[in-house]
Formats: C-alpha cells, structure tokens, sequence
C-alpha cells in the first residue's frame, strides 16, 4: 500500500512539474514577443574575446568609484576647493578610461596610444597640481597630493588587463 502511495505520489509531481513547465514556457513566450532580444551572454563572450577579458574587475572598480562620487556629490561640502579638484581628477581620468575603453570595442586598435594617453593625463595632473600650488597652505602636501593624482589612473588600468 505505502509503494503504490509513493508511485501515484510520483506521477502527481511529475504531472504537476510539466503543467508548471508548460505554463512558465508560454508566460515567456508571449512576454518575449513584446520584448527586444538580449543576447547578454554574447555580448559578454564577445568582449571576452576582443580583449575585456576583466571585465567582472572593472565594473566592480566603475561601482565603488561610482558609489564615491555620488557620496560627495550628496554629503561633500562641494563649496570646497578640494573638493572640485578632486572631482575633476575623478571625473578627468574615468572620461579618459571611458573614451580609451570605447576605441576598444569600436575600432580594430587597442584604445588609446600610450603617448597621447600619458599626455592627456600628464595635463590633467598639471593643471590640478597648479591649482592647488596656487590654493597652497602650510597642512597640505602638495608633491604627494600630486604623485595621488598621477598614479590613480595607473592603479585602475592595472585591474583592467595592463593596456
């Protein structure tokens, strides 16, 4: 008696599991008509192979960076000099990683040359270094705030495959 309970208690859930089946495969049908394909998985495996292979790295870098500039755009004392120029450093440096990143993916070159890269970082730091030579006062180093600004690009491209 307890073997033909379980037997009929088998075929019930396995009845049951391919109404459930059937009906959670036409839900999506008809919602995925109405609905652009999206092949991320593809996308993923494509820019794996054009050479984003740390990917997974820079968006969790793009995300912590993010969170931090939109803390001191809501709590920071925006009013500040310091404040600004490193906004501008921040904000400087990932336009110059974005626009590097996006010669990757459109073209057939490796982004940006290192030269007209350094340049642009170079002029970037220059212009924030004077800045602040210019804002100076006797609690701010200005030779480290300047060797901050010049590596901070370095650390985020060395988590993004060395380019």
């Amino acid at each position: 008696m307890g073997t033909m309970v379980a037997v009929l208690n088998g075929l019930l859930k396995e009845k049951i599991l391919a109404v459930q089946e059937f009906a959670l495969l036409g839900y999506r049908s008809v919602r995925d008509i109405f609905s652009r394909p999206r092949y991320l998985a593809e996308t993923f495996e494509q820019m794996d192979n054009i050479g984003v292979g740390s990917l997974p790295i820079v968006a969790l870098a793009a995300f912590f960076i993010g969170a931090v500039l939109v803390s001191v755009l809501l709590f920071g004392d925006l009013t500040s000099r310091y404040v600004q120029l490193g906004l501008l450093i921040a904000v400087g440096f990932g336009a110059l990683g974005a626009v590097d990143d996006w010669i990757k993916l459109s073209t057939n070159r490796n982004g940006l040359r290192a030269r007209p890269k350094l340049i642009a970082q170079l002029m970037l730091a220059v212009l924030v270094g004077s800045l602040l030579y210019y804002e100076r006062d006797s609690t701010n180093p200005i030779l480290l705030k300047r060797e901050v600004m010049l590596t901070g690009d370095r650390v985020i491209n060395a988590t993004s495959g060395f380019d």
